[in-house]
């Protein structure tokens, strides 16, 4: 998933893109009223500041468009819900005194550090 942050901190001309607070490129207008993403060498032009935004990410990042992006952020975000409602239920299940859902998970995970 991306850190990426589109930020306007009040120059006229251009929003910052900041990733970690470190200011890696910038959105700005263009002459003929379309918006330039830039990261480095990477520049998209689009028809909105959010759109220049997202392909200019996405294409940083080695996607070939935002949609890209988008569908395998979702993958990871569903992965991780699932990793933890797992979680959580084993949690539950200690709360309760059944220990051993949480000895299954142990067992996979030395097995897991052993091979």
């Amino acid at each position: 998933m991306s850190s990426f942050i589109l930020r306007d901190e009040g120059y006229g001309t251009f929003k910052k893109i900041v990733s970690d607070r470190r200011w890696v490129g910038r959105v700005c207008r263009h002459a003929d009223g379309s918006y330039l993403g830039i990261i480095g060498k990477t520049t998209v032009k689009a028809a909105s500041e959010r759109e220049a935004f997202d392909e200019v990410v996405a294409q940083h990042l080695g996607y070939p468009n935002a949609s890209a992006l988008r569908s395998r952020n979702a993958v990871i975000s569903q992965a991780n819900r699932a990793r933890k409602a797992h979680s959580r239920a084993v949690a539950n299940e200690m709360l309760a005194g059944n220990f051993e859902p949480f000895m299954n998970l142990m067992d996979r995970v030395l097995k897991a550090e052993r091979e």
